[in-house]
């Protein structure tokens, strides 16, 4: 997991600082993951406003000085409540390229990409309330990644040249009204430019 994670950092890295990129970004900011799609309370609650820290590492491409290629890797940071289940370690993280078009201060950028979630577990079962009563339920007792190819859509607010925030959203599964969801980030940015390989 941890190797992949260094791997996908050192890639987008070294296609940053490359001759022909002129931006490498470091940001900090939440994400509110699959809004209204977890259950949160016995009651049938679902989730909303359920914020968690996030990193993010992205790179700029002009192609010319409107049109921008974004590629950005971001990693969820992990909290008491991912799972809700002291039993479950659950890791997030996302791997997006978007095009960008600017207009003076504000950028509007759409994409694709891979939400990467890694779950592990110690085995053997819990008892948890279900209905009127209570259950045994398993717990993983192996690692699992799930990937899901999401679609980017939002927009970047320039308040200086070195610093902007930046709101996105990413649609999972698309194509069925059943499993369709929404993630929202919503980041500050540091902007190094050619700063960190520039002469």
């Amino acid at each position: 997991m941890f190797n992949r994670l260094f791997i996908s950092i050192n890639l987008l890295f070294s296609i940053s600082v490359s001759s022909s990129w002129d931006d490498f970004n470091l940001s900090l900011g939440v994400i509110d993951p699959f809004v209204n799609k977890v259950q949160t309370s016995a009651a049938g609650d679902t989730n909303k406003l359920d914020y968690k820290p996030l990193l993010e590492v992205s790179g700029q491409y002009s192609i010319n000085e409107d049109w921008k290629i974004l590629p950005s890797f971001g990693f969820v940071v992990p909290g008491d409540n991912d799972t809700r289940d002291d039993n479950i370690t659950k890791l997030s993280y996302y791997l997006l390229g978007n095009l960008a078009y600017e207009i003076r201060d504000f950028s509007i950028r759409a994409g694709t990409g891979m939400y990467i979630t890694y779950i592990s577990g110690k085995g053997g079962t819990e008892s948890l309330p279900n209905g009127l009563g209570v259950d045994s339920f398993p717990i993983p007792d192996e690692s699992v990644n799930t990937r899901n190819v999401v679609l980017t859509l939002g927009g970047t607010y320039h308040f200086h040249k070195d610093v902007s925030a930046k709101l996105e959203t990413m649609l999972f599964n698309l194509h069925t009204s059943r499993n369709k969801a929404v993630t929202y980030t919503l980041v500050a940015t540091y902007h190094f430019h050619d700063s960190l390989w520039g002469n």
